[in-house]
């Protein structure tokens, strides 16, 4: 029996700290490292070709930060991110935190910071930031975590505009 016990006790304590101990994606600067990158790259004549590529940056960080709250245009873009599926104008209803996601030591074609109206990032839960149709989503873990990154760049061709479109896979963890 007192087996059992210590056995129920480690277990309760294992479900009470657990989830706080697997998500640890907070605030801060994270060092990351791409692991693949898959593309859909418009042809100037022909169809899109995809196929894994290297990615345009192997390492790089992200700066996890608070909104500005002078960036309402920008934050009021974020809303869309949110818990619920209800339809709120948050600039005008709400007093919601926002928060930034920014890449930094990497060169993007059309986008540097990302923004998230959702209230897990202060407590380590997954998040989805955007910025127009490009999107980072962060895998909370402990110690190092998993994040994908989609981005569209835009082509110019005799005939129109096109978008390749890319996805990258990779990992980060704690730098401050």
């Amino acid at each position: 029996m007192p087996i059992r016990r210590t056995l129920a006790g480690l277990l309760l304590a294992s479900l009470a700290t657990g989830p706080a101990l697997a998500q640890e994606v907070t605030l801060g600067t994270y060092a990351c490292e791409a692991d693949r990158t898959v593309s859909i790259r418009n042809q100037e004549r022909s169809e899109p070709i995809s196929g894994a590529e290297d990615p345009l940056a192997p390492t790089f960080r992200i700066l996890l930060a608070p909104a500005d709250p002078a960036d309402s245009f920008m934050t009021c873009i974020a809303a869309s991110n949110a818990d619920s599926d209800a339809l709120v104008d948050f600039c005008q209803e709400t007093d919601a935190p926002f928060f930034t996601a920014t890449l930094a030591d990497r060169d993007e074609p059309g986008f540097a910071t990302f923004f998230a109206g959702d209230r897990r990032i202060a407590l380590g839960g997954r998040v989805t930031f955007q910025n127009g149709p490009s999107m980072l989503d962060i895998h909370p873990a402990r110690g190092v975590f998993r994040y994908t990154l989609f981005y569209s760049e835009p082509q110019v061709f005799d005939d129109g505009l096109a978008f390749d479109y890319v996805t990258e896979q990779g990992r980060c963890r704690k730098a401050d």
